[in-house]
């Protein structure tokens, strides 16, 4: 299951989309089959979540490294 989407967090926002669809569908009992795939959404937002959160680690502990490497410049 791929999602078509440019970043990480594009793709997350296109999975909760996909979730909420699904989930209307399973909570109006109009099929089953929508019950899978809104379980199946949530995997994947699971997923994406985790890997979104280690690019937000790695984007501020790049951002920490230059905010030291600049106070040292500015001192």
């Amino acid at each position: 299951y791929i999602l078509k989407g440019d970043d990480t967090h594009e793709q997350l926002m296109l999975a909760f989309r996909e979730y909420f669809r699904c989930n209307e569908k399973w909570e109006g009992g109009t099929s089953d089959e929508a019950g899978m795939k809104a379980r199946n959404a949530l995997g994947i937002i699971r997923i994406l979540a985790r890997d979104r959160r280690k690019e937000l680690q790695a984007s501020r502990k790049e951002r920490m490294k230059q905010v030291r490497a600049n106070r040292g410049k500015q001192e």
